[in-house]
């Protein structure tokens, strides 16, 4: 992957090209692409913000199948003597030409965390 990052405005961004190769009982699925991530600290750090698109092209026994559209939105909380919070957000469409390959489906992935760290 490739990573820029400004450290004056707090900016950060990211190219990752991607090649992933699964095989099934079905048959053999690729799919070949690149994300683009981007993100930034506010608050002196407090607060960090990401976001991060994908669009990969998928194969099935070397036939092309369709493409997978990725989007990712996540948001984290860090103030001193207080516990973490973050909110990640991921929309997934996978559009499907085989359905022995898998269903086309979009999904919507919701994670809210919170944590503490106990020091000694």
């Amino acid at each position: 992957n490739y990573t820029l990052t400004h450290l004056k405005s707090n900016f950060s961004g990211a190219i990752v090209p991607t090649r992933i190769v699964s095989g099934t009982q079905a048959g053999d699925i690729q799919s070949l692409g690149t994300s683009a991530q981007l993100s930034r600290s506010f608050a002196k750090g407090i607060i960090q913000a990401n976001y991060g698109y994908g669009y990969f092209s998928n194969t099935f026994n070397g036939v092309g199948n369709g493409s997978t559209q990725t989007h990712t939105l996540s948001f984290a909380a860090q103030p001193k003597k207080w516990p973490t919070a973050s909110l990640n957000l991921q929309y997934i469409n996978n559009a499907s030409l085989n359905d022995a390959a898998g269903a086309s489906f979009k999904e919507l992935y919701v994670n809210l965390s919170i944590s503490y760290t106990f020091s000694k």
